[in-house]
């Protein structure tokens, strides 16, 4: 019957004697699994320098691919951008509550705008305007008149 060499010590195939059994040197990347006597790449956010019994995980949560072979692999994640909401033509982003509001009335915006856009001069417009063009004079009604400073 063949007899296991000591701990994470590994023979060739057809050994004889434990004179045989000697440490395995694993390369940059990976380890020495003891328990399977085997090299095995380090996992992914990992790295090993030659001839380690384990991987040293990357700092900070950064990041590398699997079978990294240096510290120098490990990147700051990349973390994707949030979409920026898109609000409807007559409506804006209120960045604080990040939901589309309605234009007051006698101001506009188009599809997508962060902010309304006031009326010019004494123009006015319906709530939820999309465009300059629904900025109308207003028509007083006879015996009245357009005080622009109201």
């Amino acid at each position: 019957a063949c007899t296991s060499c000591p701990g994470p010590m590994t023979s060739p195939a057809g050994s004889t004697s434990m004179d045989a059994c000697d440490v395995k040197i694993c390369e940059h990347g990976s380890y020495l699994n003891s328990a399977r006597k085997n090299c095995e790449p380090c996992q992914a956010n990992s790295y090993s320098l030659s001839g380690a019994m384990k991987c040293t995980p990357c700092p900070n949560s950064m990041t590398s691919p699997e079978g990294s072979s240096s510290a120098d692999a490990c990147v700051a994640e990349k973390k994707p951008m949030a979409e920026k909401k898109k609000c409807e033509a007559g409506s804006y982003l209120n960045a604080d509550s990040n939901t589309c509001e309605i234009c007051e009335a006698n101001s506009y915006s188009a599809s997508g705008d962060t902010a309304c856009t006031p009326c010019p001069g004494p123009m006015t417009s319906p709530e939820g305007s999309t465009s300059m063009d629904d900025c109308d004079l207003k028509i007083c009604q006879p015996g009245t008149y357009l005080n622009a400073d109201t």
